[in-house]
């Protein structure tokens, strides 16, 4: 039953929502320092450390991109699972030590979606991961700013 699988998953991003409403500062399980492009690319990275998920994680995210189009990549180094499945968590671990690995999401079946305009949300598998990445202030086309992470076990 893929097709159960894919609906269950498109439903979850629809019906559930980890960012905040309000543009006060909150409390997460994880930051990321990332970088903004305009629209065009969202780039996030940093060590984190959860029970889920510990280790290095980078996310790229392109829009309309003349080589890539629109699409995320989900990259990790030295990560350390805990998401209830030991040979995938073992094999994550082994493939990452030491080398940063990168999950290309069209291909490889990553779903992912932007709530609204600072409001990502990403499944991998049964790991749930929302990010709230702040757009530019003052209207400024490139940015640094402090995302905030949440993430859970489905």
């Amino acid at each position: 039953m893929p097709y159960a699988k894919d609906i269950f998953l498109s439903l979850l991003l629809i019906f559930t929502s980890s960012c905040t409403d309000t543009n006060d500062k909150s409390e997460g399980d994880f930051y990321l320092s990332c970088l903004r492009w305009d629209d065009s690319v969202v780039v996030c990275e940093d060590y984190i450390e959860t029970d889920p998920l510990t280790g290095y994680v980078k996310i790229w995210h392109f829009k309309d991109d003349p080589y890539y189009d629109t699409n995320l990549f989900l990259c990790g180094a030295n990560l350390e699972l805990n998401t209830k499945h030991p040979l995938q968590d073992y094999v994550a671990a082994k493939a990452t030590s030491d080398e940063l690995l990168c999950s290309d999401a069209e291909k490889d079946n990553i779903e992912w979606a932007w709530k609204t305009d600072a409001c990502l949300e990403i499944i991998w598998d049964n790991l749930y991961l929302g990010l709230e990445i702040p757009e530019c202030s003052y209207n400024d086309k490139v940015c640094a700013i402090l995302g905030t992470g949440y993430i859970s076990l489905e």
